[in-house]
């Protein structure tokens, strides 16, 4: 059904501007402020948003290194309360070629006192890695890592496509400091090929991010007003009975279980042999902001002078997770550390398979890091595990630290796919092909958009910073610039509407990237105007008429098949609407303008419009007064722009 809500100014008799929202043959346009999203992307700096960095950028390295990135709190001025991230992203640098990489990363966030410049006499970092670590110092990724990427032509920017996700998430406030992007690599195995996007600022007054580099085996680097451009994922962490999806990382459910605790069973600890068994402070809790089991908090200490042993078991059950689909797989994780002779592993087992973790040798009491391992299992909604953490040490001075314990359970979901020829990318008025015009509306066709039966748009999102570039962890890159989400539509063959960037030229790169799962690249051209007429249909497809409405209101429509509506008559004022009649903003909520002169043809008669203007997002309007046609009957209704006309078999219902 054609939805429109209609707000008219007039000059004498004659409607001279309207503002509407209107159907795209099956979705209606609405801008609805509503609860926060999920989440989002931010890129950092800031200004590489929509562009590549400078001259200087990254090579992934052939030895070990480390670099530690100071980012600056105001790259942080759009949040209003701390955000929580969840994963890391980086892109290829325009022009430059294919990336791929293989290494072993150790990723560390924090607060920092340190500047990224001495403004105001502001100080820079230390080259002692150690002065600029922050006390809330946490480790989100610590693990072998792939990276690659097809890269992109200039200009760019190219897709953040390199996404590291998160196995503990980091609350960052930037009120309380900086942000440190603490890095440490090993030297890659395997060919090195590629560089990576990053900037250069040669005004340390001016600076947004600085950063130490150099050999991770030393306590000191090189400082530098250069750095990475990241893309930070950001997202509602996962509650306490994380039945919220998605939650800290999207396409992955960070689980204890949908009613609670992770493990509906109990067990105990054990020990014995050594000097005289055991001692474990092993009190198991539920930890929130990593979901799972946790050992008596953050960072306790379990000494023992033999073996001790702790195991759980119970059943994993997704089933009151409403709408998702079986477990394909997951990924365990142990934070935890041992000192002296002692040694600690974390054994997860399913029906299908098991997997051992080791906690790794440190040389202060208290240090943990995460480890991980694949937890493999076939595909199910209920999940019968057993944890076993054992540890044994020799001496009473032998500690092993154990500051908690998760899975990830990924969902069985088939990544996106966009139609791989030009119907794949088509002009969201017209549905013509290859017509993409910046700021215009268009659709995506393809599969792996969203769930069976799960058609969602955007009225729940928060537009207090723009338009919506995510939807339901959908999100479309033109160039690797996110567009603004509409509307995902289920069905034999699946649709995303979405915005076009602005500023757009030449052919561009389109990609969807579901719960950081990229799809294939469709290349299109995009084209100053190709109008399209905004259109619906009430009969299955045999006849569209255009989405217009008369000044007072009502539908522009056969009154036979839908009701309410009224076919047009001689001196009657129409308001049509259209797509792509000029570039225009995007992204943002409130919108205005005249285009060039429109053409209107109906039938036998053309004439000018007496008006046609941007009015919403995206979304042109036409005002004109129908002329006298020889008789009653839906006549074709064309419109034409600079040369450009719309699309044909569209009919416009007249009577006389």
């Amino acid at each position: 059904m054609l939805e429109t809500a209609v707000r008219t100014n007039r000059t004498a008799s004659v409607t001279t501007r309207t503002w509407a929202r209107i159907q795209l043959k099956i979705s209606v346009l609405l801008i609805v402020i509503c609860v926060a999203a999920f989440g989002g992307t931010v890129v950092v700096p800031n200004a590489q948003t929509t562009s590549p960095g400078n001259s200087v950028f990254f090579s992934p390295t052939s030895s070990p290194n480390r670099i530690q990135q100071t980012v600056g709190s105001g790259q942080f001025s759009q949040f209003t309360a701390p955000i929580t991230i969840t994963a890391l992203r980086l892109r290829a640098y325009p022009g430059k070629g294919q990336v791929k990489f293989t290494t072993t990363l150790q990723i560390t966030l924090s607060t920092t006192q340190a500047f990224p410049n001495n403004a105001n006499g502001r100080t820079l970092p230390s080259v002692a890695y150690a002065n600029n670590v922050g006390p809330d110092a946490t480790v989100v990724f610590n693990g072998p890592f792939s990276g690659s990427s097809p890269g992109c032509a200039t200009p760019g920017p190219c897709s953040f496509d390199i996404v590291i996700l998160f196995s503990t998430p980091f609350t960052y406030d930037p009120s309380a400091g900086r942000l440190l992007i603490d890095i440490i690599s090993s030297a890659s195995t395997g060919p090195v090929v590629g560089i990576l996007d990053g900037v250069a600022f040669t005004d340390t007054t001016a600076s947004t991010v600085a950063t130490v580099i150099g050999d991770p085996t030393k306590p000191s680097g090189g400082l530098n007003t250069i750095g990475l451009v990241f893309g930070l994922d950001y997202g509602t962490p996962c509650s306490a009975n994380a039945n919220v999806f998605p939650c800290s990382i999207a396409g992955t459910l960070l689980v204890n279980s949908a009613t609670g605790q992770l493990f509906g069973g109990g067990g105990g600890g054990g020990g014995g042999g050594g000097g005289g068994g055991g001692k474990t402070i092993a009190t198991f809790i539920n930890d929130p902001q990593s979901p799972g089991i946790s050992v008596a908090g953050a960072n306790a200490l379990l000494q023992a002078s033999g073996p001790v042993q702790a195991s759980f078991n119970g059943t994993l059950n997704l089933s009151t997770v409403s709408g998702q689909p079986a477990l394909s797989g997951g990924r365990a994780s142990i934070t935890c550390g041992v000192t002296g002779n002692a040694a600690a592993t974390m054994t997860i087992t399913t029906p299908t398979g098991s997997s051992t973790l080791n906690c790794p040798k440190t040389s202060t009491p208290g240090i943990a890091v995460a480890v991980f391992g694949q937890a493999s299992f076939s595909p199910v909604s209920t999940l019968i595990e057993s944890v076993t953490i054992s540890v044994t040490a020799s001496t009473s001075n032998d500690t092993i630290t154990v500051a908690g314990y998760s899975l990830q359970a990924s969902f069985v979901s088939a990544g996106p796919s966009i139609v791989a020829d030009a119907a794949g990318v088509i002009n969201g008025g017209s549905y013509q092909p290859g017509q993409v015009v910046s700021g215009s509306w268009v659709a995506i066709k393809g599969s792996g958009f969203t769930d069976p039966g799960v058609t969602v748009d955007w009225s729940k999102s928060d537009f207090s910073n723009g338009l919506p570039t995510i939807l339901n962890g959908v999100q479309v890159l033109f160039n690797g610039q996110p567009g603004a989400m509409w509307y995902l539509i289920d069905g034999a063959l699946q649709q995303i509407n979405v915005q076009a960037p602005a500023n757009l030229s030449g052919n561009v790169s389109v990609q969807v990237v579901r719960n950081n799962v990229a799809s294939n690249i469709l290349t299109t051209k995009t084209v100053q105007a190709a109008p399209g007429v905004f259109s619906y249909t009430l009969d299955g497809g045999r006849t569209f008429f255009p989405s217009a409405v008369f000044t007072d209101s009502t539908r522009l429509g056969d009154p036979t098949v839908f009701p309410g509506a009224r076919r047009a008559q001689a001196g009657d004022t129409v308001v049509l609407f259209a797509n792509s009649l000029a570039p225009s903003p995007a992204g943002v909520v409130s919108v205005s303008g005249t285009t060039h002169p429109v053409t209107v043809t109906i039938g036998p008669a053309t004439f000018a419009a007496d008006f046609s203007g941007l009015v919403a997002p995206g979304e042109f309007q036409i005002n004109f007064k129908v002329p006298s046609l020889p008789s009653g009957g839906n006549f074709p209704i064309t419109i034409q722009i600079d040369g450009q006309s719309s699309q044909t078999g569209v009919f416009f219902p007249y009577t006389n």
